[in-house]
């Protein structure tokens, strides 16, 4: 392989926060590098959130050997998302994000539990990312810290922001969402998290729905999401910008948007997120 590997992934099944970090190395390194990105042939809906936010990116459904050496002639980097238990691969650098409000589940296997692999796989890890630090107390998030200062691998906290809402050309911002009724419907891995951000900005009250992960959305759920709107007498419809490229097409009320979302790395012990990134594939 030519091209250098960055891999993105979970320990434990479920959303951790993987396309979060996948986009945000979009972001950094989209205007410097030619980039590839490997997503498995199941999960179509991150591939349509990287072509349509950066359509020079080269994607490929093929999560094996023969699919990175399809791109690699043509990419400086490939991204691998969900790609921590593809030891197949030699990787630069391989990122493992853990969501602080279910780091190990119940510490079983698959179908005892929710981990992939056993807990000392995270030693693997060169860099660690704790998603949603907001879902946990102060003390919950001590002992986590506590626990991967063990591993002595840079160690971040990766919190989300809503920084505008969006429906197609139209933008408003984050501050609408105050004191407002707000029916917001997800089909993610933890949609929890999603619905207890929206919560930050203090809207009136929060009807909330969930759709399983990866959930391929007919008509027949947006007109049944429309007449509950209606019903409840909601200001505004929100769901995930990845589910929102599924709906787009159903939805006729002007009251559906996406948050946009800023993600920001903070250090546990006084590293660069960025500057490690570049240092090591430059």
């Amino acid at each position: 392989m030519t091209s250098k590997i960055i891999s993105v992934g979970n320990i434990i099944a479920g959303g951790a926060g993987k396309t979060s970090v996948v986009v945000y190395l979009l972001k950094i390194l989209y205007n410097r590098k030619k980039i590839g990105v490997v997503i498995g042939k199941r999960i179509k809906d991150e591939a349509e959130l990287i072509r349509k936010n950066f359509p020079f990116v080269l994607v490929s459904n093929e999560k094996n050997l023969n699919g990175l050496r399809g791109i690699d002639n043509f990419c400086d980097l490939i991204i691998i998302d969900d790609g921590f238990h593809c030891n197949w691969i030699k990787k630069d650098i391989d990122i493992l994000v853990i969501d602080c409000f279910n780091p190990f589940d119940n510490k079983f296997l698959i179908p005892a539990g929710l981990l992939r692999e056993p807990l000392s796989s995270v030693k693997r890890a060169d860099i660690i990312i704790l998603s949603h630090p907001y879902m946990v107390t102060e003390e919950g998030k001590l002992k986590i810290v506590n626990y991967f200062k063990k591993i002595n691998k840079p160690l971040f906290f990766m919190d989300f922001k809503i920084k505008e809402l969006k429906n197609g050309d139209k933008n408003i911002p984050v501050e609408f969402l105050e004191n407002k009724r707000i029916l917001a419907f997800a089909g993610i891995g933890n949609p929890f998290n999603f619905f207890y951000l929206i919560l930050y900005y203090k809207p009136q009250i929060l009807y909330s729905i969930s759709y399983p992960d990866h959930y391929s959305y007919k008509k027949e759920d947006i007109e049944v999401i429309e007449k509950i709107a209606e019903e409840k007498m909601v200001d505004i419809v929100l769901t995930t910008e990845k589910d929102f490229i599924k709906i787009e097409n159903f939805v006729k009320n002007a009251i559906f948007y996406y948050p946009v979302i800023d993600i920001n790395f903070k250090s546990i012990e006084d590293s660069n997120f960025d500057n490690l990134i570049e240092k090591i594939i430059k």
